[in-house]
């Protein structure tokens, strides 16, 4: 839809991001497990469940459901988001493009071999990195782990935590290291739109699925990066 904004949690992030987007004459549809998340006391209606029949895309909505899973009803419904706000713990992206592929008859498993080696040549100086085999995820950030962003930071090229200058944005990184590891390498690049409020395009989303749709059976990395941070899952995809 072209003017959709969707965000995947209503907590303290999603409710700065529910305040940032409300002014505009843009529908917003938060989804949190919780009623009483804190987006909550601000929408105008709220929906027990996902069910596109009852969606208002009118003002604000709080959806009450698994956000993979609305995100997933929507884009198969045909329904794409204009703009993607992930506030929840995990990768919104990886997890929808398992789910989204499942509806269209194939499997997904996690593929570590091309996150396990590929990072290990970046210089200490431009990036930290974690892995985790089980999962096939890499995490990377321009400063170390222990640390956390200052609030409401710009992103400039001088860390206002480490002091340290952005050699290069961690998007471009993380593309030039995965490239030609997998089949299908889809970057969704991470926009900051206000303070502690960042997102991707919907339609680069659902682009990316279509792409492993086709390619399958195939291999792919599916990324959310900014100009700090990103994470990345890899996987095998094969007809069930």
């Amino acid at each position: 839809m072209e003017k959709l904004i969707f965000i995947a949690g209503g907590g303290r992030y999603g409710l700065k991001a529910l305040k940032h987007f409300r002014g505009e004459a843009s529908p917003i549809i938060v989804c949190d497990l919780n009623p009483k998340c804190q987006a909550s006391a601000y929408v105008d209606r709220t929906l027990s469940g996902f069910s596109l029949e009852k969606i208002d895309f009118k003002g604000l909505t709080l959806m009450v459901c698994d956000c993979v899973k609305a995100l997933t009803g929507l884009l198969l419904a045909g329904v794409t988001p204009k703009t993607i706000i992930p506030t929840v713990p995990f990768h919104l992206a990886g997890k929808t493009l398992a789910e989204y592929l499942s509806w269209k008859g194939l499997k997904t498993q996690a593929y570590f071999e091309p996150l396990r080696f590929a990072f290990k040549g970046i210089s200490p100086s431009s990036a930290k990195y974690r892995l985790n085999g089980e999962t096939a995820m890499a995490v990377v950030s321009r400063m170390p782990f222990h640390l956390r962003c200052a609030p409401g930071c710009g992103e400039p090229s001088l860390c206002p935590v480490t002091g340290k200058r952005l050699i290069k944005p961690v998007h471009r990184l993380v593309r030039e290291t995965l490239f030609g590891k997998v089949d299908v390498l889809a970057m969704l690049e991470s926009v900051l739109m206000g303070p502690d409020v960042g997102g991707y395009s919907g339609e680069k989303l659902k682009q990316a699925l279509d792409l492993c749709l086709g390619k399958a059976p195939c291999t792919a990395a599916i990324a959310t990066a900014s100009q700090c941070h990103a994470v990345i899952n890899a996987f095998k995809i094969f007809k069930q």
